[in-house]
């Protein structure tokens, strides 16, 4: 089930953060954004580095972030399809590359980013080379408040891209895991990770959580997919003027 935030979730958030009245409509596919915010207490004009850039505004993860609060970043991106896509819809920079070749210091410090880093995302494919992206970054030099990381554990793998080794490099670094195995519909998918010193003790407490089964459980006190186990969802705002009216338009289901 994917649960696109809109203001009739509003009551059902854990953190009412700063400036949660503006958002009339998210658009990562798991909350990410709204995570994002959430763990931020609504943080205006901070600061992202997205690896693995895809569309820009729907299952986007930081286009709520550029758009509503005004931050600024940089994403990359290797499929070039993309880019024209992004040329039209957003302010902030993409740069067409591949995320194993990138010279993250040299990207970050060229677009005065850094040396901390409000959000960083990390969700390419194959599994292997989102670790791989990840351990290019001179973790020495950078420091991120928040990751969230796609490990897309339900495709198993014997590799060095498992969950437990993507968990074994960012505990190293002193990251801690807030939400484990954040899932779709009951399958593991990602990792959602703090600095512990960077962010607020009480937010982190409210927001901690071992496993979902659905990502809304997260964000949301009273997730919404609690009552849809085992149907399948999109949760979506009904509206022809909002982008997320591309999911209608798909067949998805809109449950407000």
């Amino acid at each position: 089930m994917q649960v696109y935030y809109n203001p009739s979730l509003k009551n059902r958030l854990k953190i009412q953060f700063n400036g949660v009245d503006n958002i009339k409509e998210g658009f990562s596919n798991l909350c990410q954004d709204m995570f994002v915010l959430s763990v931020l207490n609504g943080k205006t004009e901070g600061t992202y580095l997205e690896i693995g850039g895809e569309l820009p505004i729907i299952g986007n993860n930081t286009y709520l972030l550029e758009s509503v609060f005004n931050w600024r970043g940089v994403s990359v991106e290797l499929d070039t399809k993309f880019l024209p896509m992004w040329a039209q819809s957003r302010r902030n920079p993409i740069v067409h590359g591949n995320a194993l070749e990138v010279d993250y210091t040299e990207l970050l410090e060229n677009h005065n980013i850094g040396p901390i880093v409000d959000y960083l995302s990390c969700d390419i494919e194959p599994q292997d080379a989102t670790l791989a992206a990840l351990q290019k970054i001179d973790h020495d030099k950078f420091r991120f408040r928040v990751i969230t990381f796609e490990h897309d554990h339900y495709n198993g793998g014997t590799g060095p891209w498992t969950r437990e080794e993507n968990r074994k490099f960012l505990q190293s670094l002193g990251y801690e895991l807030l939400v484990g195995d954040v899932a779709h519909q009951g399958e593991l998918v990602e990792d959602w990770w703090v600095a512990p010193e960077l962010v607020d003790a009480n937010i982190r407490q409210q927001l901690k959580l071992a496993a979902t089964w659905n990502a809304d459980e997260a964000i949301f006190k009273d997730p919404v997919s609690a009552p849809l186990k085992n149907r399948k969802f999109g949760l979506i705002q009904n509206t022809n003027t909002s982008p997320g009216q591309q999911y209608l338009d798909q067949g998805y289901v809109s449950l407000v």
